[in-house]
């Protein structure tokens, strides 16, 4: 195992429930790549520990905030009937990377589209904070929101903050050189910071292992029995209404 799939597999296994934050500085050079590759990354060490992450991007166009909604609410109902696990694979993690368009345009775009999130400080609005902590907390999962700061001073300050408890929740740092051909992860919790370096830049996105189809026994073969019907859909929660419609 290379060093950085390691200190991905780390990171993931420190993640608590929760809403987290992962920024970075348009100084920092290759923002959205950057971002990215962090999320991708992430994905690989989650499939590599025997779960998931279900990764949503902007795309070829804005993200489909009902769509999220949808599969998050999917996910969190599966908890509470497989034993605490959020789907077949264990799903906890939830990652929505607004910046995955290098261009100009992708980073002026999403800012505009969602104009009550972002801050531009590496930080989003207060109370949407609030509602994706609270609800990410009693629906026991982790809710990762990239974003983007104007420059490293702005970074320095949501680190600082946390550490001095004025803000909640998990920040991770991401920096890099414009020559650099890798960048760096600082984690803070609390008081608690790592830094994890050097991490690769990785430009396709991981997929899990296809499932194997389950040999048809031989008891239901000649029963005929008819499959079992989905459960009707659970109403969304309250928290997920709010957000994502």
């Amino acid at each position: 195992m290379s060093r950085d799939d390691k200190d991905f597999e780390e990171i993931y296994q420190s993640l608590t429930p929760g809403l987290v934050i992962a920024s970075c500085s348009a100084e920092s050079g290759h923002t959205a790549q950057m971002l990215r590759s962090f999320c991708f990354s992430l994905k690989g060490a989650a499939i590599r520990c025997g779960s998931d992450v279900m990764l949503y991007t902007s795309g070829d166009g804005p993200i489909d905030w009902a769509d999220v909604g949808v599969q998050i609410q999917g996910l969190v109902i599966a908890c509470s009937a497989e034993s605490g696990e959020h789907g077949a694979r264990g799903i906890r993690v939830f990652v929505i990377n607004r910046f995955d368009d290098p261009s100009a345009a992708g980073i002026i775009l999403p800012v505009k589209a969602n104009l009550s999130w972002d801050r531009l400080d590496g930080s989003i609005d207060h109370d949407i904070a609030g509602i994706l902590q609270e609800g990410a907390i009693g629906s026991k999962c982790t809710i990762i929101v990239t974003t983007i700061a104007g420059d490293e001073d702005q970074i320095r300050d949501r680190r600082v903050a946390r550490i001095l408890g004025k803000e909640q929740g998990v920040f991770i740092a991401l920096d890099t050189g414009v020559l650099d051909p890798w960048y760096s992860a600082m984690v803070t919790t609390g008081a608690t910071e790592r830094r994890y370096s050097p991490l690769c830049f990785v430009s396709e996105c991981p997929q899990p292992p296809k499932a194997q189809p389950q040999p048809e026994s031989g008891a239901e073969a000649e029963s005929g029995a008819e499959p079992l019907t989905a459960a009707p859909i659970q109403r969304r929660p309250s928290w997920l209404r709010r957000l994502f419609g």
